[in-house]
């Protein structure tokens, strides 16, 4: 990632790792204020054509719905869209307003009732090095307040494709790579700690697919098989 979408993937965790509902007026009021400064901030750093999250609180009491707000680079015309759940309590962002890769990830997962987009912007393109390549990433909860972990997932191109025996060294715990083969991605998984892992596929032309599983029932087996669809990797095309 550029250090622009690095910056933007941080905002979002930071947004993401607080899932439970806020409890007055006042602090509703507090995080609105925060979200606009940092949406301030963020349109400044930006001098390309970028999809920004944009999370508008809402009120006890106010309906609730997500947000699918399209963006669009003049250059390509592709559309580019941002989608937060800012209710209270949070339902998660209705089919309609998700963005394509994330409804076609949903369909790769495991068949669940209880799957909730908290966050998820995707970039028509990205800035600098990697000027009109498409990305997105996401943060989808196991039920509304993660009572089944989280999982993440991030669509982007690389600029160096690896293998096995070039991939850099992580501070994470190895798990497993597989090569790449004729008809298959290079793939490959890391552990941090305890019920948390990350698999990646990176095609042959650079497309990579990283998801993240953190505190969810879903072994890296399964994880595996949905990073690899090729679907998923055709998103950024």
């Amino acid at each position: 990632m550029t250090p622009l979408e690095d910056r933007l993937r941080e905002d979002l965790h930071e947004l993401s790792d607080v899932p439970a509902p806020v409890s007055s007026v006042d602090q509703v009021l507090a995080n609105a204020r925060k979200a606009r400064r940092r949406r301030i901030g963020l349109a400044a750093a930006g001098s390309t054509a970028l999809a920004l999250l944009i999370a508008v609180p809402l009120l006890p009491g106010m309906p609730m719905e997500g947000f699918h707000l399209p963006f669009g680079e003049p250059a390509t015309g592709s559309p580019c869209e941002s989608a937060t759940d800012e209710a209270d309590p949070p339902v998660g962002v209705p089919a309609s307003g998700q963005p394509q890769f994330v409804r076609v990830f949903l369909t790769k997962l495991p068949p669940r009732d209880d799957y909730f987009l908290q966050s998820a912007y995707c970039m028509c393109s990205a800035p600098e090095e990697q000027a009109g390549l498409p990305s997105g990433y996401a943060v989808i909860n196991l039920g509304p307040n993660r009572e089944h972990g989280h999982v993440t997932i991030t669509i982007q191109y690389t600029k160096t494709v690896p293998t096995c025996a070039t991939l850099p060294a992580q501070p994470q715990e190895f798990m497993f790579c597989e090569d790449a083969t004729a008809t298959t991605p290079l793939v490959y998984a890391h552990a941090s700690q305890d019920n948390y892992y990350s698999v990646t596929a990176v095609h042959s032309d650079g497309r990579s697919v990283t998801m993240e599983a953190i505190g969810t029932p879903f072994a890296p087996a399964t994880v595996k098989s949905v990073v690899t669809e090729p679907e998923l990797a055709d998103q950024l095309t």
